[in-house]
């Protein structure tokens, strides 16, 4: 079975495209990211998670002057003028270039974002889903319980240290923009623990638990 008709690694439907599990748009030029089969409802929702973490890191104070993530802004910020020109109505994915006048006295657009944190939320659970499909081959239930939470100012070393506990596969990269690693124990098959940075600065934890299955196992 060739890749494009495989069960959809999101949802378990037949997969009809491939997905780029870590957003393609994160991604330097020529990297190799993860591609998973995607149905194509999947593929069109996640594209828009896709965008609002694209802009995420493009406004956040963390990652926004770092010279990786120049290609997010110029996008972000191209894509920003292009959808007001149409329609000056901006949703909460969009960033909004604010004018600031520097101490030089150049006026210069600072963008700004709304972060809301259910849409990233969703954001991270849909790179979950798919690692999860990447290394274990099987389709995180849609009632499944997924809990977020992000780590403080420590971030690269709170992740070297959580990923090193004993239990934790990797850390895996991808480029400069993504490392992860991964939680699974062996008496808890419905389980998993994932841990993301970003740029090595950003940290989120996501878990898994398929309670239904949890039950089965018990």
């Amino acid at each position: 079975m060739s890749e494009t008709t495989r069960q959809c690694a999101y949802c378990g439907n037949s997969a009809s495209q491939r997905d780029h599990v870590v957003p393609k748009a994160l991604l330097p030029n020529g990297t190799r990211g993860i591609l998973v089969p995607s149905c194509e409802p999947c593929n069109s929702a996640k594209s828009k998670s896709d965008e609002f973490l694209r802009n995420f890191f493009a406004v956040d104070y963390r990652t926004c002057k770092l010279e990786v993530t120049h290609h997010l802004r110029k996008k972000a910020e191209k894509q920003a003028e292009h959808r007001v020109a149409r329609n000056p109505t901006r949703t909460h994915r969009e960033p909004e270039y604010v004018p600031v006048i520097l101490p030089t006295g150049d006026l210069v657009k600072y963008p700004t974002l709304t972060i809301d944190g259910s849409v990233l939320k969703v954001a991270l659970e849909w790179i979950a889903r798919g690692l999860n499909y990447h290394h274990r081959k099987f389709v995180v239930p849609e009632d499944a319980e997924i809990e977020v939470w992000t780590y403080d100012e420590s971030g690269r070393t709170s992740f070297q240290d959580v990923s090193r506990m004993s239990g934790f596969n990797g850390p895996f990269q991808i480029g400069h923009c993504f490392k992860y690693a991964v939680l699974i124990v062996d008496d808890r098959p419905t389980f998993s623990n994932w841990l993301f940075l970003f740029y090595d600065l950003v940290h989120f934890a996501v878990a898994i638990e398929d309670r239904a299955l949890h039950d089965v196992h018990k």
